[in-house]
């Protein structure tokens, strides 16, 4: 059986980005969500999520990009001089973040999704797969323990020797070799996962022509799809294309929510 969960990652980071993922989910193509509690829209995206009872909602920790919901003095090592997350993943290993903050920052973004989601995550994951970095997963895995998750990301590509036009694309083949690698620490945890993920050096790029080529070429089991359907964007004009539904059909793939798993 081919099991696909389409997940539309951002959720809260701004407009614009929020607007996108609500197009794509009324059009019936995704089933699940994440959160990004430290995004400008976040209140209002909460809102909708209240309304929305079918869809399957995640917490999108976040160590990179934007402010912390933590004081800036709390997390020292997350931040710059300006209270400022570094911008990418690889700049938050260079600046070498300590776990308690790190714990710290997890824990006021879970609360902050509580209050304002009004539900427990289904799952969790990150924003820019900073879980790759061991430190990030072991306090991913800990915070799960703490709220009763049992389910959480693999970022983990299915054909990661693919490169494309973005740069990031060049690290999956060393990022999917971290997140296999890591199998047994979430087994151990009691926690579950997809199979695999797609998507991920398509970010931002992902093309009606590419999404078909991937629906046609998923394996058995279960695979995470994860989208950034902005308004506007790529990813969403290939979402929305009518042709998307018949190609599942056509391969035999059922969508089922993140916390189907």
């Amino acid at each position: 059986m081919k099991r696909l969960i389409v997940t539309a990652d951002d959720l809260g980071w701004s407009p614009p980005v929020s607007a996108g993922i609500r197009a794509a989910w009324e059009r019936g193509v995704i089933t699940s969500v994440s959160v990004l509690m430290t995004g400008d829209d976040v209140e209002e995206a909460a809102e909708w999520i209240q309304t929305q009872a079918d869809i399957s909602v995640g917490l999108h920790l976040a160590y990179v990009q934007g402010r912390p919901c933590s004081a800036p003095t709390d997390v020292p090592s997350l931040v710059d001089s300006e209270g400022r997350f570094p911008a990418s993943v690889l700049r938050l290993l260079t600046q070498n973040p300590d776990p308690a903050d790190l714990a710290r920052e997890s824990e006021a973004q879970m609360q902050r999704f509580l209050s304002l989601v009004k539900r427990p995550p289904a799952f969790v994951n990150t924003h820019q797969h900073a879980q790759l970095l061991p430190r990030v997963l072991d306090v991913m895995v800990a915070l799960c323990a703490r709220h009763q998750i049992e389910r959480i990301r693999l970022p983990a590509e299915q054909k990661p020797l693919r490169p494309n036009g973005n740069r990031r694309s060049w690290l999956w083949p060393a990022a999917t070799a971290v997140a296999l690698a890591a199998r047994g620490k979430l087994a151990r945890a009691g926690l579950r996962h997809p199979d695999r993920m797609v998507g991920g050096p398509d970010s931002g790029r992902l093309t009606r022509d590419r999404l078909l080529t991937l629906i046609a070429d998923l394996p058995e089991g279960t695979t995470e799809l994860v989208v950034h359907p902005a308004e506007g964007s790529t990813d969403l004009g290939a979402l929305m294309d009518p042709i998307v539904g018949d190609y599942l059909l056509k391969y035999g793939v059922e969508r089922i929510p993140f916390h189907a798993l």
